[in-house]
């Protein structure tokens, strides 16, 4: 069973990358961003350049370090 859930991972590359290339691993540093029950479907989070990803603390947030493996940020089993 497929539940589509409102959850983006964000992140910027810092190389080239290939349209349908394969990413094992996050390039920099990444944020995760759960959109349930987000007033308007939308959330707020800024990037500040050598500073990284902010969120203000959101519980709806959470910010991965580089090199980050992907796959058990973006699969959930369940």
């Amino acid at each position: 069973m497929i539940v589509p859930i409102q959850y983006v991972l964000l992140m910027f590359a810092t190389q080239t990358v290939n349209t349908g290339t394969v990413l094992y691993n996050a390039y920099t540093q990444s944020v995760s961003v759960d959109l349930t029950g987000a007033p308007g479907n939308a959330r707020s989070v800024s990037y500040v350049v050598n500073q990284g990803w902010q969120t203000d603390g959101a519980t709806w947030a959470k910010v991965y370090a580089p090199n980050a493996a992907l796959k058990p940020l973006l699969i959930n089993p369940q």
